[in-house]
This record gives C-alpha cells, structure tokens and sequence, in this order.
C-alpha cells in the first residue's frame, strides 16, 4: 500500500511540475505592431501581423533553451508598404533575414507568457528599456522590448 502511495505523488509531481509548452498560437503586440506567432513543434516559426495598413509575414526557425527564446528569421514579407518607404523597409528587412535575435521568457502560466527580447541581437541581455543607448556606439545595446503573448484560442 505504501508503494502505491509513493508512485501516485510520484506521478502528481510529475504531472504538475511540466513545463508549458511554447508550441501553438499565440497573440501580443511586437514593437507596436499586433502580430499572431504560431510555434511549431518542428522548431520553426510565423508571425503574422499589421500596423499602420502594412501586413507582414515573418518566418524561420527557433530555439528554446530554459527560459531563452531565439529566433532566426529566414523569410520577411511586407506588403502594403507606399512606394516612398519601399528602399528602408527592404533594407530593414534584408538585415534581419538570418540574423537571430531573442531573450529571456517567462511563463505567467499556460495561457500566458512575458517576452523580454532585443532585436538586434540573440546573445543581448536584456536592459531596462528607460535606459539610454547611443546608435552610434556599435557595441552598445539597445534597451529591451518587453510583450506579453497570451494564447491563441483555436476553434474547433
């Protein structure tokens, strides 16, 4: 009996100390911009979202380790963009074509997760995001977005 007591709590504890789980959609606003991010259980990536009457897709692979989230985006697509600013977004979006950036996640529960990240670079801490930076000092880096993504209810 008392064998039986210990493997049940074994299994409890089990069960209740799995981690959530990333892979799914999730919704959130990204520097301004409301986006939908669908994870994939095969480690690759979406987002979708629009602002301002531009529409952009964004998709590649990611890696999560602990409480670190990177993404490496391999295709950005942005439509909608006037003829006037299409030489800077192609230009922002050319550079971040293969370039990983990410940070640190934080799961409030199953439904819900805090994002700090930096997009300039994968390997970039994140700092208060009231702190100053100069774009002009290569070494510095810049302060940390900070978003909130909650789970995508999917209908079925």
């Amino acid at each position: 009996m008392r064998r039986w007591v210990l493997v049940l709590v074994g299994a409890f504890l089990c069960a209740c100390s799995k981690a959530p789980s990333l892979v799914g959609q999730w919704t959130g606003t990204i520097k301004g911009f409301d986006a939908t991010i669908e994870f994939k259980e095969d480690n690759t990536f979406l987002i979708k979202g629009s602002n301002a009457g531009y529409d952009f897709e964004i998709s590649g692979d990611y890696k999560k380790e602990e409480k670190r989230l990177t993404l490496t985006p391999g295709k950005v697509d942005v439509k909608g963009v006037p003829e006037e600013y299409k030489q800077v977004v192609d230009a922002f979006t050319k550079d971040l074509v293969n370039k990983p950036f990410g940070g640190d996640i934080e799961f409030k529960s199953d439904e819900e997760l805090n994002w700090k990240f930096n997009l300039i670079k994968a390997d970039a801490k994140p700092t208060d995001p009231k702190a100053a930076t100069t774009a002009t000092t290569k070494t510095a880096t810049p302060p940390a977005d900070e978003t909130t993504l909650r789970r995508k209810k999917v209908k079925a």
